[in-house]
């Protein structure tokens, strides 16, 4: 008899909720922001409650991933972040600049 892997099965991350978020690595300290994620059929949506000017472009998420694409008038930043326990971690960067976010789910 060979012995089995036992694997638990691996929850899936729940992109909704609002999320505060802290962002490093600007000129100008840190900034602070708020998004709301929900879901729209099969594909999800973002709006920034407070946060960068500008609008979102695009919002791709794939599995504990996502890759936002945000429109700052004459350049647009990039976030990429994962999911660390129930809160969002990564990076962030325009043409010029670049640091790391945080993001954690608000109860």
């Amino acid at each position: 008899m060979s012995a089995g892997v036992h694997r638990e099965p691996v929850a899936v991350f729940e992109w909704t909720g609002i999320f505060d978020m802290i962002g490093t690595g600007f000129p100008d300290g840190e900034r602070r922001a708020v998004m709301a994620i929900s879901r729209q059929d099969s594909a999800y949506a973002l709006s920034m409650l407070q946060g960068p000017p500008g609008e979102l472009e695009s919002l791709a998420v794939v599995g504990d991933s996502a890759h936002v694409v945000w429109n700052l008038g004459p350049e647009e930043m990039l976030i990429d972040l994962r999911r660390t326990g129930d809160s969002l971690v990564g990076v962030w960067s325009t043409a010029d600049w670049r640091g790391e976010v945080k993001a954690a789910r608000r109860r």
